[in-house]
């Protein structure tokens, strides 16, 4: 159901054509609090931390390129986070070296894989309208749903 109110939020952005000529010198704390809320409610499952941070940025009146950017920037505080949160687990008594040099491996992994899909999306979603991720975001959503009550 939240990736489908995520589709619903990108086709209404594109749809509605908002955005402006904002930049990043024209920010407010008033901006930066819509923003913050937006990324706060991508807690819940299925709603697009992305979609919803670039929505509220758009809607504030920025530009398309500074709100795809903006949309990752916002993103480091929450991942800084979540290493600090999960770096106790190396202490545990359950970790070995094998262990801990595959949780290093994948971190490095996720680290290079999302550099490069980070530099492709924002390419993407600076140039596609938004319409073709909402439509995408329906047929998973349609799927999600199907697979789990069908």
């Amino acid at each position: 159901v939240g990736i489908l109110i995520t589709g619903i939020i990108l086709l209404v952005i594109d749809l509605s054509q908002v955005g402006g000529t904002k930049a990043a010198k024209d920010a407010s704390f008033s901006n930066a609090m819509w923003i913050g809320i937006c990324q706060g409610l991508s807690v819940f499952p299925g709603l697009s931390r992305c979609g919803l941070t670039m929505g509220a940025a758009l809607f504030c009146g920025f530009s398309r390129k500074f709100a795809v950017k903006y949309s990752f920037l916002v993103s480091v505080p929450a991942i800084i986070g979540a290493f600090f949160v999960e770096v106790p687990q190396f202490a545990a008594e359950s970790m070995s070296v094998g262990t801990g040099a595959v949780y290093i491996l994948g971190m490095a992994a996720s680290a290079v894989t999302g550099y490069f899909l980070i530099r492709f999306l924002l390419r993407i979603t600076q140039t596609l309208p938004f319409k073709y991720f909402a439509f995408y975001c329906f047929l998973a959503g349609i799927v999600g749903i199907a697979l789990n009550f069908g």
